[in-house]
């Protein structure tokens, strides 16, 4: 059984080598909009979250997150999954322990469309389309 855990900032540094991996490949699908030395920086320094699954002592998949507070919910945000993370029930349950921990009431994410068939299995149902220009 994979054990999820969300890692403090303070710790980051150590955790990173053993996880970058698995983000490097998402940052391939954000049109942009983040690299990895950028995302490392915002965990780094707090203002994203970092959540890790292992598997005894091996890392096995990673997810960064952000939380926010709108008019209704407390949202958690999810920037980049990798690995083999929250694929499954039990990841899930795990994860979503730690959000509710944090005040959250809330999950989205932006994806592509085989990220949301894998996510459909947890219950995520497609909210709207975010489009975009560059100014």
């Amino acid at each position: 059984m994979a054990k999820v855990e969300r890692i403090h900032p303070n710790f980051v540094a150590q955790v990173w080598p053993h996880i970058e991996h698995f983000i490097a490949p998402v940052a391939e699908f954000n049109n942009g909009d983040w690299t990895v030395e950028q995302l490392r920086a915002d965990v780094l320094t707090g203002r994203m979250a970092l959540a890790v699954s292992t598997s005894g002592d091996e890392f096995v998949g990673t997810l960064v997150y952000f939380s926010s507070n709108r008019r209704n919910a407390r949202v958690a945000f999810v920037t980049a999954i990798g690995g083999g993370f929250v694929v499954d029930q039990d990841h899930w349950t795990q994860m979503t322990s730690i959000w509710k921990s944090e005040g959250v009431t809330a999950v989205e994410g932006a994806v592509r469309k085989s990220v949301m068939r894998l996510l459909g299995r947890l219950g995520f149902k497609e909210k709207y389309s975010v489009v975009g220009v560059t100014l």
